[in-house]
């Protein structure tokens, strides 16, 4: 549109917006017990080491996999810088899971506030 999102706007089109934190502001929202960590980095990330009681459905999986989420509950969206999580949180809101906060700066900013982490150790049969 030549005139930009106020153009979007006057033709009625509906915003999509997406609520971020910092990742100092996590704190707000990983103590309280009705939000859930979602990690969408890929899965050798994840095990590598992740926030304490995160789940993993890596950014590529989302749109095949969001059936999985529990709409009525709530998420802090997470990856490792936050591009992968934003493009997540775009997913899961045109799926109709609305309940969750995107954390820019991703995991690296994460890791820096001191939250706990915990790292998978692989199954070996």
């Amino acid at each position: 549109l030549s005139d930009g999102i106020d153009a979007y706007k006057k033709a009625g089109k509906q915003l999509q917006t997406i609520t971020s934190i910092s990742a100092d502001d996590m704190h707000k929202y990983y103590g309280d017990t009705d939000y859930i960590v979602l990690d969408v980095r890929k899965p050798s990330e994840y095990e590598t080491e992740h926030i304490k009681g995160a789940i993993n459905i890596q950014l590529s999986e989302i749109e095949v996999r969001s059936h999985e989420l529990d709409p009525a509950k709530k998420y802090i969206v997470h990856c490792a810088a936050g591009y992968r999580s934003m493009m997540a949180a775009s997913i899961l809101k045109s799926d109709n899971i609305e309940n969750f906060v995107n954390v820019y700066g991703g995991y690296g900013a994460i890791k820096k506030t001191g939250l706990p982490t915990e790292k998978s150790v692989p199954e070996f049969i």
